[in-house]
């Protein structure tokens, strides 16, 4: 039978998931990409020939070693650029048999058109990283989707009306569930409303305060640690973190309002998912409490929905 692999590609984590002895394997790295000059690469550097790749003519680092000079992830052009380079990293990272995989994968809302569906598939079809030539079957799903499907496949419990609320790092995807399915009419992507918009001003506060320039990937440690170190001493960012997640949540808040007033009081649900449910979940109104679910390890619901669907296609056709 062929393996599944779902990957979400997030502008600041990439999530996969895959079927690993008899269970999902859900691992995530930074989505971080640095090129590496030339005179680095040697074998005395910190950028050893074994954890760089060679893609369209320049040498790059991934994951967490490129952290500190990682290009910058908040477009569309990034993700078209360089997903050959992160599905290689990960068919090498965990040691994936891409000659008989299915890949799945994610594109924001706002980027889910049919020419750049193409543009993607033509991008993944075929490429080469290493001077390795992959042929990648993916299919292309739309982000905040995977969510539905991961409430379904998970809880077993049927939607009839309601809201997925998919807080990334870059997007939000709100899409509208109506008599039990996806209504795209309804469905909308905001691009840079994600949570990039609080690492920015955190990364604002920390150059003001404390006169320290830091990476976005570094910032997004700050966040995820509440603390930075500054000649050798850790300095707590609770107090600033805190202000800025609860000024967040009302953001999103407002926004869900402003669209979809109307459809949250005859909803049954919202499903709040994505690496973003984890930071605004304390700061919500409290009349929202009986409708919101948080499903588990919620930055990998849309990563575990493409997989679900997959699977379960597969299952049917006895692939």
């Amino acid at each position: 039978m062929r393996k599944v692999v779902s990957v979400d590609i997030g502008y600041g984590d990439v999530k996969v998931v895959f079927s690993e002895g008899g269970g999902l394997r859900q691992e995530k790295f930074p989505t971080a990409i640095a090129s590496i000059s030339s005179e680095n690469y040697s074998d005395g550097t910190l950028f050893k020939k074994e954890i760089s790749f060679s893609f369209e003519g320049q040498l790059y680092s991934v994951g967490d070693i490129a952290k500190a000079n990682a290009i910058v992830t908040t477009s569309y052009e990034f993700l078209y650029k360089y997903s050959p380079l992160v599905l290689y990293y990960i068919i090498e990272k965990f040691n994936i048999d891409y000659s008989n995989t299915v890949i799945g994968l994610g594109l924001p809302l706002s980027y889910y058109t049919r020419e750049k569906i193409d543009n993607m598939h033509h991008r993944l079809k075929k490429f080469a990283v290493n001077d390795i030539s992959i042929s990648a079957d993916v299919k292309i799903f739309a982000q905040g989707v995977g969510c539905f499907f991961d409430y379904l496949f998970t809880d077993n419990v049927a939607i009839t009306n309601g809201i997925v609320v998919d807080v990334g790092y870059n997007t939000i995807e709100f899409i509208v569930i109506q008599n039990g399915k996806v209504k795209k009419a309804d469905s909308r992507g905001m691009i840079k409303k994600g949570l990039s918009m609080l690492v920015v001003e955190l990364q604002k506060i920390i150059q003001s305060k404390y006169e320290l320039e830091l990476t976005e990937q570094e910032t997004i440690s700050a966040l995820t640690q509440e603390c930075i170190t500054l000649y050798g001493k850790e300095i707590s960012l609770t107090e600033e973190i805190s202000k800025l997640k609860r000024w967040y949540a009302d953001t999103i808040i407002q926004n869900l309002i402003g669209m979809y007033d109307d459809k949250i009081k005859k909803s049954d649900i919202i499903i709040l998912a994505g690496g973003g449910a984890y930071h605004i979940k304390d700061f919500l109104p409290e009349k929202y409490y009986n409708l919101i679910y948080i499903p588990t390890n919620s930055e990998f619901s849309n990563a575990r929905g493409f997989f679900y669907i997959m699977q379960n296609q597969i299952n049917s056709k006895g692939q």
